[in-house]
């Protein structure tokens, strides 16, 4: 709660320290005790105040992303659900577009350039057996 307002927090500086605590600190403790959305919103919360000209750039581009190839998404996970009915399988299909802070450590771990990132957007299939993965 108190990241999801910290922009109400009067002091710039105060809300980089708690920003920078909450992403050294909480962040990995509820990835560690397996609470990867919290870990996850609270990377997100925290990157936006750490580096605002770094967020506000993924978010750009993720804006962008969204107006030329979420069109794209909606018609292969169409593609995916008919064969995988045309082959007789149950199957569960996931779509998740992939978090600013995700999206911008990548280039820093993998050393590529950030337009190199083309993972934006990833696709789960849950089907019945581990032979029906092949």
């Amino acid at each position: 709660h108190n990241m999801r307002t910290l922009e109400h927090h009067p002091k710039p500086e105060s809300r980089k320290r708690i920003a920078t605590e909450t992403l050294d600190i909480y962040a990995p403790l509820a990835r560690r005790v397996g609470m990867d959305r919290i870990c996850a919103e609270l990377e997100d919360l925290s990157f936006r105040y750490i580096n605002t000209s770094a967020f506000e750039s993924v978010e750009r581009r993720l804006i962008d992303w969204r107006e030329t190839q979420g069109e794209a998404i909606s018609v292969v996970s169409v593609a995916l659900r008919n064969h995988f009915d045309n082959a007789g399988l149950k199957a569960r299909i996931y779509g998740r577009e992939k978090r600013a802070y995700a999206i911008w450590r990548k280039p820093q771990r993998q050393n590529i350039s950030f337009e190199d990132v083309a993972d934006i957007y990833a696709l789960s299939i849950i089907v019945e057996s581990r032979d029906q993965c092949y």
